[in-house]
Protein backbone atom coordinates (compact mmCIF):
# COMPACT_ATOMS: atom_id res chain seq x y z
CA UNK A 1 0.00 0.00 0.00
CA UNK A 2 1.14 3.65 -0.72
CA UNK A 3 2.16 6.20 2.03
CA UNK A 4 -0.76 8.00 1.08
CA UNK A 5 -3.37 5.76 0.76
CA UNK A 6 -2.84 2.47 3.22
CA UNK A 7 -1.43 3.84 6.46
CA UNK A 8 -3.28 7.22 6.63
CA UNK A 9 -6.54 5.52 5.78
CA UNK A 10 -7.93 6.39 9.00
CA UNK A 11 -7.33 9.66 9.61
CA UNK A 12 -9.93 10.33 13.33
CA UNK A 13 -6.66 9.30 15.52
CA UNK A 14 -4.10 11.77 13.86
CA UNK A 15 -3.20 13.58 10.74
CA UNK A 16 -0.95 12.27 8.31
CA UNK A 17 1.70 15.15 9.12
CA UNK A 18 1.00 14.54 12.60
CA UNK A 19 2.24 10.59 11.96
CA UNK A 20 5.27 11.53 10.66
CA UNK A 21 6.09 14.08 13.07
CA UNK A 22 6.51 11.41 15.41
CA UNK A 23 8.50 8.78 13.32
CA UNK A 24 11.04 11.34 13.08
CA UNK A 25 11.16 12.86 16.72
CA UNK A 26 11.35 8.96 17.73
CA UNK A 27 14.24 8.52 15.50
CA UNK A 28 16.27 11.77 16.62
CA UNK A 29 15.46 11.12 20.17
CA UNK A 30 17.42 7.54 19.52
CA UNK A 31 20.83 9.30 18.99
CA UNK A 32 22.81 9.82 21.74
CA UNK A 33 24.00 13.17 21.11
CA UNK A 34 20.09 14.36 20.92
CA UNK A 35 18.84 16.27 24.62
CA UNK A 36 15.77 16.75 23.00
CA UNK A 37 13.46 16.78 19.74
CA UNK A 38 10.25 18.23 19.57
CA UNK A 39 7.96 18.23 16.61
CA UNK A 40 6.78 21.57 15.28
CA UNK A 41 3.12 20.98 13.26
CA UNK A 42 2.73 24.52 12.24
CA UNK A 43 6.20 24.78 10.40
CA UNK A 44 6.64 21.17 10.31
CA UNK A 45 10.26 20.48 11.32
CA UNK A 46 12.04 19.08 14.39
CA UNK A 47 13.52 21.33 16.81
CA UNK A 48 16.61 19.08 17.82
CA UNK A 49 19.13 20.27 21.05
CA UNK A 50 21.84 18.57 21.07
CA UNK A 51 24.47 17.62 24.14
CA UNK A 52 27.06 20.37 22.89
CA UNK A 53 24.08 22.66 23.22
CA UNK A 54 23.85 23.60 19.77
CA UNK A 55 20.16 23.97 18.34
CA UNK A 56 19.04 22.16 15.41
CA UNK A 57 15.79 22.57 12.92
CA UNK A 58 15.08 20.05 9.99
CA UNK A 59 12.70 20.40 8.12
CA UNK A 60 10.18 17.36 7.06
CA UNK A 61 8.95 18.28 4.16
CA UNK A 62 11.76 17.04 1.52
CA UNK A 63 11.66 13.41 3.14
CA UNK A 64 7.56 13.80 3.28
CA UNK A 65 7.41 14.36 -0.29
CA UNK A 66 10.72 11.13 -0.91
CA UNK A 67 7.78 8.85 0.86
CA UNK A 68 4.81 9.07 -0.75
CA UNK A 69 4.12 6.38 -2.67
CA UNK A 70 5.70 3.85 0.00
CA UNK A 71 4.55 1.76 2.79
CA UNK A 72 4.59 2.70 6.17
CA UNK A 73 8.14 0.60 6.86
CA UNK A 74 9.64 1.81 4.05
CA UNK A 75 8.74 5.37 4.83
CA UNK A 76 9.98 4.96 8.23
CA UNK A 77 13.18 3.43 6.70
CA UNK A 78 13.75 6.69 4.56
CA UNK A 79 13.03 8.82 7.14
CA UNK A 80 15.28 7.24 9.16
CA UNK A 81 18.27 7.31 6.92
CA UNK A 82 17.36 11.10 5.54
CA UNK A 83 17.42 12.12 9.62
CA UNK A 84 20.99 9.93 10.30
CA UNK A 85 22.83 11.94 7.34
CA UNK A 86 21.44 14.91 9.11
CA UNK A 87 22.90 13.91 12.24
CA UNK A 88 25.61 12.82 10.88
CA UNK A 89 26.99 15.34 8.79
CA UNK A 90 26.35 18.22 11.61
CA UNK A 91 30.14 17.66 12.51
CA UNK A 92 31.39 18.30 8.55
CA UNK A 93 28.55 21.03 7.62
CA UNK A 94 29.97 23.24 11.17
CA UNK A 95 33.36 22.24 10.35
CA UNK A 96 35.68 25.23 9.12
CA UNK A 97 37.25 24.43 5.99
CA UNK A 98 40.97 25.84 6.76
CA UNK A 99 42.48 28.43 4.66
CA UNK A 100 41.45 30.02 1.38
CA UNK A 101 43.81 27.68 -0.86
CA UNK A 102 42.28 24.79 0.27
CA UNK A 103 38.61 26.03 0.20
CA UNK A 104 39.04 27.58 -3.66
CA UNK A 105 38.48 24.45 -5.59
CA UNK A 106 35.61 23.32 -3.23
CA UNK A 107 32.91 26.41 -4.34
CA UNK A 108 30.37 26.62 -5.94
CA UNK A 109 27.48 28.91 -6.75
CA UNK A 110 23.91 28.23 -6.01
CA UNK A 111 20.47 29.73 -7.13
CA UNK A 112 18.10 29.76 -4.34
CA UNK A 113 14.69 31.32 -3.13
CA UNK A 114 15.30 34.39 -0.76
CA UNK A 115 12.07 33.28 1.36
CA UNK A 116 14.36 32.26 4.38
CA UNK A 117 16.57 35.62 4.21
CA UNK A 118 14.25 36.93 7.35
CA UNK A 119 13.46 34.21 9.35
CA UNK A 120 15.10 33.60 12.64
CA UNK A 121 17.50 30.62 14.13
CA UNK A 122 18.73 31.01 17.13
CA UNK A 123 18.05 34.32 17.83
CA UNK A 124 19.48 35.68 14.24
CA UNK A 125 18.38 35.82 10.89
CA UNK A 126 19.08 33.13 8.75
CA UNK A 127 20.19 35.42 5.75
CA UNK A 128 23.13 36.34 8.38
CA UNK A 129 24.48 33.63 8.30
CA UNK A 130 25.26 32.81 4.96
CA UNK A 131 27.10 34.77 2.02
CA UNK A 132 24.04 35.66 -0.51
CA UNK A 133 23.35 38.27 -3.06
CA UNK A 134 20.59 39.50 -5.02
CA UNK A 135 20.31 37.61 -8.49
CA UNK A 136 16.92 37.54 -10.00
CA UNK A 137 13.50 38.53 -8.63
CA UNK A 138 12.63 36.65 -5.22
CA UNK A 139 16.01 34.58 -5.87
CA UNK A 140 19.47 35.13 -4.46
CA UNK A 141 23.03 33.60 -5.52
CA UNK A 142 24.85 31.45 -2.60
CA UNK A 143 27.69 30.05 -2.40
CA UNK A 144 28.34 26.69 -1.06
CA UNK A 145 31.93 24.38 -0.36
CA UNK A 146 31.34 21.00 -2.12
CA UNK A 147 31.96 18.42 0.26
CA UNK A 148 32.55 14.48 -0.14
CA UNK A 149 29.07 13.55 0.57
CA UNK A 150 27.22 17.06 1.56
CA UNK A 151 27.71 20.84 0.83
CA UNK A 152 27.83 23.41 3.50
CA UNK A 153 26.75 27.16 2.84
CA UNK A 154 29.60 29.72 2.94
CA UNK A 155 28.94 32.28 6.48
CA UNK A 156 30.50 35.74 6.50
CA UNK A 157 32.82 33.64 9.26
CA UNK A 158 33.98 31.99 6.51
CA UNK A 159 35.62 35.39 4.47
CA UNK A 160 37.13 36.24 7.77
CA UNK A 161 38.76 32.81 8.35
CA UNK A 162 40.02 32.87 4.60
CA UNK A 163 40.88 36.79 4.56
CA UNK A 164 39.01 37.16 1.16
CA UNK A 165 36.23 39.63 0.45
CA UNK A 166 32.71 38.47 -0.70
CA UNK A 167 33.53 39.37 -4.53
CA UNK A 168 36.34 37.14 -4.66
CA UNK A 169 34.59 34.23 -3.16
CA UNK A 170 31.64 34.38 -6.07
CA UNK A 171 33.86 34.69 -8.55
CA UNK A 172 35.92 31.73 -7.40
CA UNK A 173 32.67 29.43 -7.21
CA UNK A 174 31.32 30.92 -10.85
CA UNK A 175 34.94 30.22 -11.91
CA UNK A 176 35.19 26.56 -10.84
CA UNK A 177 32.27 25.70 -13.47
CA UNK A 178 33.92 27.22 -16.55
CA UNK A 179 35.07 23.70 -17.55
CA UNK A 180 31.70 21.72 -17.12
CA UNK A 181 29.79 25.02 -18.84
CA UNK A 182 32.06 25.06 -21.73
CA UNK A 183 31.57 21.11 -22.31
CA UNK A 184 27.67 21.62 -22.03
CA UNK A 185 27.62 24.40 -24.52
CA UNK A 186 30.20 22.07 -27.07
CA UNK A 187 27.26 19.25 -26.43
CA UNK A 188 24.55 21.27 -26.95
CA UNK A 189 21.88 19.92 -29.73
CA UNK A 190 21.06 23.07 -31.77
CA UNK A 191 18.43 20.69 -33.94
CA UNK A 192 16.74 19.82 -30.70
CA UNK A 193 16.62 23.50 -29.14
CA UNK A 194 16.54 21.58 -25.86
CA UNK A 195 19.12 20.89 -23.01
CA UNK A 196 17.94 19.36 -20.08
CA UNK A 197 20.33 18.10 -17.55
CA UNK A 198 18.35 16.69 -14.62
CA UNK A 199 21.88 16.12 -12.26
CA UNK A 200 19.41 14.07 -9.37
CA UNK A 201 22.09 13.99 -6.61
CA UNK A 202 23.47 17.10 -6.93
CA UNK A 203 27.09 16.13 -7.70
CA UNK A 204 27.30 18.41 -10.84
CA UNK A 205 25.98 21.35 -9.86
CA UNK A 206 24.37 21.64 -13.17
CA UNK A 207 21.73 24.41 -11.75
CA UNK A 208 24.96 26.92 -11.18
CA UNK A 209 25.56 26.73 -15.39
CA UNK A 210 23.47 29.79 -15.86
CA UNK A 211 25.68 31.85 -13.30
CA UNK A 212 28.66 30.99 -15.14
CA UNK A 213 29.45 34.09 -17.77
CA UNK A 214 28.93 33.51 -20.88
CA UNK A 215 26.70 30.09 -20.71
CA UNK A 216 23.77 31.01 -21.61
CA UNK A 217 24.95 33.56 -24.66
CA UNK A 218 26.48 30.74 -25.70
CA UNK A 219 23.76 28.63 -26.15
CA UNK A 220 21.99 31.40 -27.59
CA UNK A 221 24.75 31.99 -30.13
CA UNK A 222 24.71 28.22 -31.01
CA UNK A 223 21.49 28.07 -31.86
CA UNK A 224 20.98 31.67 -33.20
CA UNK A 225 17.81 32.34 -31.22
CA UNK A 226 17.20 34.21 -28.06
CA UNK A 227 18.63 31.63 -24.90
CA UNK A 228 16.16 30.75 -21.69
CA UNK A 229 16.75 28.84 -18.79
CA UNK A 230 14.76 27.17 -16.16
CA UNK A 231 15.93 26.15 -12.36
CA UNK A 232 12.90 24.00 -11.36
CA UNK A 233 14.53 22.44 -8.26
CA UNK A 234 17.93 22.41 -6.51
CA UNK A 235 20.06 20.82 -8.91
CA UNK A 236 18.82 20.87 -12.59
CA UNK A 237 18.59 22.71 -15.33
CA UNK A 238 16.86 23.16 -18.14
CA UNK A 239 17.54 25.28 -21.25
CA UNK A 240 16.34 26.06 -24.68
CA UNK A 241 16.33 28.60 -27.70
CA UNK A 242 13.17 30.63 -28.12
CA UNK A 243 12.64 29.80 -31.21
CA UNK A 244 9.21 30.07 -31.99
CA UNK A 245 6.22 30.58 -29.74
CA UNK A 246 5.52 27.45 -29.89
CA UNK A 247 9.01 26.15 -28.51
CA UNK A 248 8.69 28.52 -26.06
CA UNK A 249 5.05 27.14 -24.43
CA UNK A 250 6.83 23.97 -24.55
CA UNK A 251 9.30 25.03 -22.03
CA UNK A 252 7.58 26.69 -19.96
CA UNK A 253 4.90 24.48 -19.12
CA UNK A 254 7.45 21.44 -19.09
CA UNK A 255 9.80 23.59 -16.48
CA UNK A 256 6.43 24.64 -14.44
CA UNK A 257 5.70 20.65 -14.42
CA UNK A 258 9.47 20.58 -12.92
CA UNK A 259 8.22 22.89 -9.99
CA UNK A 260 5.16 21.18 -9.47
CA UNK A 261 7.22 17.83 -8.79
CA UNK A 262 10.53 18.87 -7.42
CA UNK A 263 11.46 17.87 -3.74
CA UNK A 264 13.00 21.22 -3.28
CA UNK A 265 11.10 23.58 -6.20
CA UNK A 266 13.17 27.00 -6.84
CA UNK A 267 11.72 28.45 -9.97
CA UNK A 268 9.12 27.55 -12.69
CA UNK A 269 9.82 30.96 -14.42
CA UNK A 270 11.99 31.84 -17.32
CA UNK A 271 15.21 33.73 -17.47
CA UNK A 272 17.72 34.96 -20.45
CA UNK A 273 20.62 37.39 -21.02
CA UNK A 274 20.40 41.16 -21.94
CA UNK A 275 22.82 42.91 -24.31
CA UNK A 276 25.24 43.03 -21.49
CA UNK A 277 25.45 39.30 -20.31
CA UNK A 278 23.10 39.77 -17.32
CA UNK A 279 20.64 37.61 -16.22
CA UNK A 280 17.34 39.10 -16.50
CA UNK A 281 13.44 37.31 -16.40
CA UNK A 282 12.24 36.41 -20.06
CA UNK A 283 8.98 38.46 -20.83
CA UNK A 284 6.77 38.69 -23.40
CA UNK A 285 3.80 40.68 -24.76
CA UNK A 286 0.73 39.98 -23.73
CA UNK A 287 -0.27 38.73 -26.79
CA UNK A 288 2.14 35.92 -26.77
CA UNK A 289 0.33 32.54 -26.38
CA UNK A 290 2.77 31.74 -23.21
CA UNK A 291 2.22 34.86 -21.60
CA UNK A 292 -0.67 33.85 -19.20
CA UNK A 293 1.57 30.53 -18.72
CA UNK A 294 4.57 32.71 -17.56
CA UNK A 295 2.55 35.14 -15.48
CA UNK A 296 1.41 32.16 -13.39
CA UNK A 297 5.31 31.33 -12.73
CA UNK A 298 5.92 34.29 -11.78
CA UNK A 299 3.38 33.93 -8.93
CA UNK A 300 4.37 30.45 -8.40
CA UNK A 301 7.74 31.43 -7.44
CA UNK A 302 6.61 34.90 -5.69
CA UNK A 303 3.89 33.84 -2.83
CA UNK A 304 5.88 31.12 -1.62
CA UNK A 305 9.20 33.40 -1.21
CA UNK A 306 6.78 36.46 0.21
CA UNK A 307 4.93 34.71 2.88
CA UNK A 308 8.37 33.65 4.64
CA UNK A 309 8.86 37.28 4.24
CA UNK A 310 5.55 37.88 5.83
CA UNK A 311 6.44 35.34 8.34
CA UNK A 312 9.67 36.83 9.53
CA UNK A 313 8.59 40.60 9.42
CA UNK A 314 5.47 39.63 11.22
CA UNK A 315 7.81 38.08 14.22
CA UNK A 316 9.72 41.83 14.00
CA UNK A 317 6.54 43.14 14.70
CA UNK A 318 5.30 41.27 17.44
CA UNK A 319 8.83 41.68 19.25
CA UNK A 320 8.83 45.18 18.75
CA UNK A 321 11.17 45.90 16.02
CA UNK A 322 9.28 47.24 13.28
CA UNK A 323 6.54 49.51 14.10
CA UNK A 324 5.39 49.59 9.88
CA UNK A 325 2.23 47.28 8.96
CA UNK A 326 3.60 44.51 6.39
CA UNK A 327 1.18 43.56 3.38
CA UNK A 328 0.94 40.23 2.27
CA UNK A 329 1.17 38.89 -1.17
CA UNK A 330 -1.52 36.63 -2.19
CA UNK A 331 -1.65 34.21 -5.24
CA UNK A 332 -5.12 34.68 -6.92
CA UNK A 333 -6.67 33.02 -9.81
CA UNK A 334 -8.37 35.91 -11.78
CA UNK A 335 -12.16 35.41 -13.26
CA UNK A 336 -10.17 34.73 -16.64
CA UNK A 337 -7.92 32.07 -15.16
CA UNK A 338 -4.90 34.00 -15.28
CA UNK A 339 -2.69 33.09 -12.11
CA UNK A 340 -1.56 36.94 -10.74
CA UNK A 341 -0.37 37.94 -7.25
CA UNK A 342 -2.48 40.96 -5.12
CA UNK A 343 -1.52 43.20 -2.41
CA UNK A 344 -3.50 45.77 -1.22
CA UNK A 345 -2.46 49.76 -0.32
CA UNK A 346 -4.55 50.84 2.20
CA UNK A 347 -4.86 54.59 2.72
CA UNK A 348 -3.56 56.24 5.44
CA UNK A 349 -1.90 53.20 6.80
CA UNK A 350 2.04 53.06 6.80
CA UNK A 351 2.84 50.08 4.61
CA UNK A 352 5.81 47.91 3.57
CA UNK A 353 4.09 47.11 0.24
CA UNK A 354 6.02 43.86 -1.94
CA UNK A 355 6.07 44.26 -5.55
CA UNK A 356 2.89 42.42 -7.10
CA UNK A 357 0.90 41.78 -10.39
CA UNK A 358 -1.99 43.87 -9.06
CA UNK A 359 -2.34 46.46 -5.96
CA UNK A 360 -5.85 46.90 -4.83
CA UNK A 361 -6.81 49.90 -4.02
CA UNK A 362 -10.07 51.59 -2.15
CA UNK A 363 -11.49 54.77 -4.07
CA UNK A 364 -12.19 57.00 -0.62
CA UNK A 365 -15.05 58.89 -2.83
CA UNK A 366 -17.26 55.81 -4.08
CA UNK A 367 -15.85 53.07 -1.36
CA UNK A 368 -15.04 51.03 -4.33
CA UNK A 369 -12.10 48.58 -4.87
CA UNK A 370 -10.24 48.69 -7.86
CA UNK A 371 -6.70 46.80 -8.81
CA UNK A 372 -3.74 48.65 -10.56
CA UNK A 373 -1.07 47.10 -12.29
CA UNK A 374 1.87 47.43 -10.82
CA UNK A 375 3.81 48.97 -13.85
CA UNK A 376 0.94 51.34 -14.00
CA UNK A 377 1.06 52.25 -10.46
CA UNK A 378 5.07 52.97 -10.25
CA UNK A 379 4.86 55.30 -13.23
CA UNK A 380 1.81 57.32 -11.44
CA UNK A 381 3.84 57.24 -8.32
CA UNK A 382 7.21 56.54 -8.37
CA UNK A 383 7.08 53.82 -5.85
CA UNK A 384 10.79 53.38 -3.71
CA UNK A 385 12.20 50.40 -2.14
CA UNK A 386 13.23 50.51 0.90
CA UNK A 387 16.75 49.24 1.39
CA UNK A 388 18.15 46.00 2.85
CA UNK A 389 15.29 43.93 2.22
CA UNK A 390 14.92 41.42 -0.41
CA UNK A 391 12.70 40.24 -2.40
CA UNK A 392 12.18 44.58 -2.02
CA UNK A 393 9.32 46.65 -0.59
CA UNK A 394 8.01 49.79 -0.95
CA UNK A 395 7.04 52.48 1.70
CA UNK A 396 3.53 53.56 1.29
CA UNK A 397 0.93 55.49 3.04
CA UNK A 398 -1.24 58.18 1.98
CA UNK A 399 -3.23 57.34 -1.27
CA UNK A 400 -1.98 60.13 -4.73
CA UNK A 401 -4.71 62.48 -5.25
CA UNK A 402 -7.92 62.40 -6.56
CA UNK A 403 -6.73 63.44 -10.14
CA UNK A 404 -3.78 60.77 -10.09
CA UNK A 405 -6.64 58.09 -8.37
CA UNK A 406 -9.09 58.58 -11.41
CA UNK A 407 -5.94 57.53 -13.93
CA UNK A 408 -4.92 54.52 -11.71
CA UNK A 409 -8.85 53.45 -11.50
CA UNK A 410 -9.08 54.41 -15.24
CA UNK A 411 -5.77 51.99 -15.97
CA UNK A 412 -7.44 49.57 -13.11
CA UNK A 413 -7.97 45.64 -14.31
CA UNK A 414 -11.20 45.01 -11.88
CA UNK A 415 -13.56 46.81 -9.97
CA UNK A 416 -16.54 46.94 -7.26
CA UNK A 417 -19.12 49.21 -6.18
Amino acid sequence: MGFGRGLFRRRESASRDAIFGKWAVDILRAFPEVVSAEFDASEFHVDVVYADGAIQQYGLQTPYRLAVGLDGEEAVQLLAEYLRRAVTSRTVMTEPVAGWVSAAPTLRSVLRPAGDLTLEFQGKRIGDHMLWRPLLPCLTERVVIDLPTSMRTVSPDDLVEWGVDADTVFATARANMIDFAVETVSLFDTEDGVLFLPDDDGDLYAGSLPLVDGWLAGLGNKAGAQPLFFVPGSFGVLAGVASSPERVCELVAAAREMFDNAVRPVSPAPYTVDEQGRLVPFTVPIDHPAWAAIRSAEAALAAPVHAAQYQGMQADTEAGRLDLFVAELLHVRAENGIEETVAAWTDTVPTLLPRAHVVSMVDPTTASLFGVPWEVLDREVGLRAVPGLFPPRFLVEHHPDQATLARLRAAGRWGTG
